[in-house]
């Protein structure tokens, strides 16, 4: 068992009983002392599995054989185990430093530039690496506690033992045990800041492999997703040109109901033995021709009617204004056994069929009568391997939203896992934009809106006692995962979980660039720290709810369903308590579309903050992350969004940073 361990005296003669164990090796000792003469009895077990490339330990158990396990000081064991423990200590701290840098090479964290694209493999064996170095950094820790408390209680031992001797001077090696005393608690603390250090840096590189691990996944599921949406393509195609098929056929089968009757009765009329061909009697052909063609075609109507009327029904209840005029039925979807139980609905009267784009997802609008009332959802499925974090950051964000600002968002009802398809979904509140034209959103009432969530003080993170910024989830920024682990401050946040997270995914998406690197860790350390650190904002920036993406078009306006009001709405939410301005960076890029009125009611609620001055610089640094996005997951562009992240960085690196 790892640790050290005493037991008490058992006679006057005998000093306690020791136990020291650590990796390499264990030892007990025992002290005793007659009248002034101390003594120390010990035993060692080396452990030979864990043989370091130094010659001390070697020189011990040289010195206990020689000894015949005898020495004449009590804190000989203690001072022997003590050396041992902080050179493993050193040599594993090497050991640990030369790992980290080698992944922070691999993945281009700090000052290093990636040595090459990971792939998922790659990153996972990495993931691997930096659990067994954050157990080992463990391991020093509880070494460095082994020592510290030796030393304690052998300290406050000697002195005892000496005063019950009634010995007036210390033996010549207890000095030289006890004047290295000082140096051990020197190195020892060297060693506690130097594993923390590590751990800080092994910490960092999670995130980091997180991040691109997300990153490469959802990479792999746009692929999917495209290339389902060229399978799906094709098989329209191709029960279009069924359907086609299938009219001709049904306009021959048509005309030859048509003239079945005739055909009959004319053969019947040509028998001459009936004598029905002469011109008084031919009358008779038209008498019976003509109601029995009537009968037939009742008769087709009657049986046809039923799937008519169906078809008809779900043609018309099948889409939003945005979606195509008509919904074929062959494009009708069986509704997954998880959804119908998560939303309590009847299997027998649900339908789901496909509505609206997302590059990232299928969509649907999902149809059910329950009681003789009917309810619609906005369904999501994704078989993406990150659609369950995904959702649930999405889930999350929308219903954080809702319990601020009612009716600003659909609310989520369910997200987990399907049953019979594999993969994931979200269902939430179906918004109907199927407007009048004559009855336009309202800019200054969704400016109300926004402003009294960006008024919203976020609640306190479980666990905590202060309010605190990020997020309870992970969310998703387009196809970029976002780290949202808490963090007391702000400026450590948006520099550490946004510009310098961005930054490995474009280098991970677009290659080596150490311009682009230098520059956003210019900024991270320099602009952020004096924009969003100093003494002035950084005491007025409390956490409340931001949206995360709020670029125009996840803005809109429509009835939800249950609701017959009009409402101004926003949608595709990635949430975090930040900064009430952060949702300013992404809504700068399209600051025209909300035009002058939404503006001025906005900032009449929400003033800008102090220094007023620097408001628009800080708005801008917080556009930088976003255009940094769409450079990482936007295929066109990509020079464009390029030059202008490095003007925005050029421009606040020159204006704000004491280097330059």
């Amino acid at each position: 068992m790892y640790g050290y361990h005493h037991l008490p005296s058992t006679s006057d003669s005998c000093g306690p009983s020791f136990h020291l164990a650590t990796t390499f090796g264990t030892a007990i000792w025992t002290t005793r002392h007659v009248g002034s003469l101390f003594s120390t009895n010990c035993v060692y077990f080396y452990n030979t599995a864990k043989i370091w490339p130094y010659e001390l330990q070697g020189h011990i158990l040289d010195d206990f054989e020689h000894s015949k396990i005898y020495s004449p000081s009590m804190l000989y064991a203690p001072f022997i185990f003590t050396i041992d423990s902080l050179r493993w200590c050193e040599l594993t701290l090497q050991i640990c430093l030369k790992t980290i840098r080698g992944i922070e090479s691999k993945t281009g964290h700090g000052s290093w530039v990636p040595i090459s694209k990971l792939t998922i493999e790659d990153i996972e064996q990495l993931t691997g690496t930096l659990g067994t170095s954050l157990n080992v950094i463990c391991n020093i820790h509880r070494h460095a506690n082994i020592i510290e408390s030796v030393w304690e209680h052998h300290k406050e031992l000697s002195g005892e033992l000496l005063a019950v001797s009634g010995c007036d001077k210390v033996h010549a090696i207890d000095k030289t045990i006890i004047s290295a005393i000082e140096v051990f608690q020197q190195e020892l603390a060297n060693t506690r800041i130097q594993a923390q250090f590590l751990e800080q840096r092994v910490r960092s590189q999670t995130s980091v492999l997180f991040n691109l691990l997300s990153h490469e996944h959802a990479k792999a599921s746009d692929g999917h997703a495209k290339a389902s949406n060229a399978s799906a393509m094709a098989s329209r195609e191709l029960a279009a040109a069924a359907r086609r098929d299938g009219s001709s056929m049904k306009t021959v089968a048509v005309l030859t109901m048509a003239f079945l009757p005739a055909t009959f009765f004319a053969t019947f009329f040509a028998i001459p033995s009936l004598a029905w061909s002469s011109p008084d009697k031919f009358v008779l052909y038209f008498v019976f021709t003509i109601p029995a063609t009537v009968v037939t075609f009742v008769l087709w109507a009657g049986i046809t009617q039923r799937a008519s009327l169906r078809r008809i029904f779900l043609v018309v209840t099948s889409g939003f204004c945005n979606a195509a005029p008509e919904t074929p039925i062959a494009q009708a979807q069986l509704v997954d056994p998880a959804i119908l139980d998560t939303l309590g609905l009847p299997g027998q009267s649900t339908t789901m069929v496909p509505h609206g784009e997302s590059n990232i997802a299928n969509t649907f609008k999902l149809s059910s009568t329950v009681g003789g009332q009917e309810f619609h959802y906005f369904v999501k499925t994704s078989s993406n391997k990150d659609a369950d974090i995904m959702f649930k950051g999405e889930h999350t964000s929308l219903n954080m939203i809702s319990s601020v600002v009612p009716n600003l968002c659909p609310k989520s009802y369910a997200h987990g896992p399907l049953r019979a398809s594999g993969g994931f979904f979200l269902a939430i509140e179906f918004l109907d934009t199927c407007l009048p034209p004559k009855n336009p959103p309202s800019a200054r009432n969704l400016a109300r809106k926004l402003a009294r969530m960006h008024r919203t003080q976020a609640p306190v993170p479980e666990g905590y006692d202060i309010p605190m910024f990020g997020f309870p989830v992970p969310t998703f920024c387009g196809a970029t995962v976002q780290d949202n682990s808490w963090k007391s401050s702000w400026a450590e946040f948006y520099a550490d979980n946004r510009l310098r997270a961005i930054l490995h995914v474009c280098m991970l998406a677009n290659g080596s660039d150490p311009e682009l690197a230098l520059a956003v860790e210019k900024t991270a350390t320099a602009v952020v720290t004096r924009l969003l650190g100093n003494d002035i904002i950084a005491g007025s920036i409390i956490p409340v709810i931001v949206h995360g993406d709020l670029h125009f078009y996840n803005t809109s306006h429509g009835i939800m369903a249950g609701s017959g009001d009009l409402e101004e709405v926003v949608y595709d939410p990635s949430c975090v308590y930040g900064h009430s301005e952060y949702d300013l960076g992404m809504m700068s890029i399209y600051s025209d579309s909300y035009g002058t009125d939404f503006w001025q009611e906005y900032h009449s609620l929400v003033p800008k903050a102090e220094p007023k001055e620097e408001w628009r610089d800080r708005v801008c640094l917080y556009r930088l992350y976003y255009i940094l996005n769409f450079f990482a997951v936007h295929r066109e562009n990509k020079a464009e969004n390029r030059k202008e992240a490095m003007d925005i960085m050029r421009f606040l690196i020159s204006k704000y940073s004491d280097s330059n």
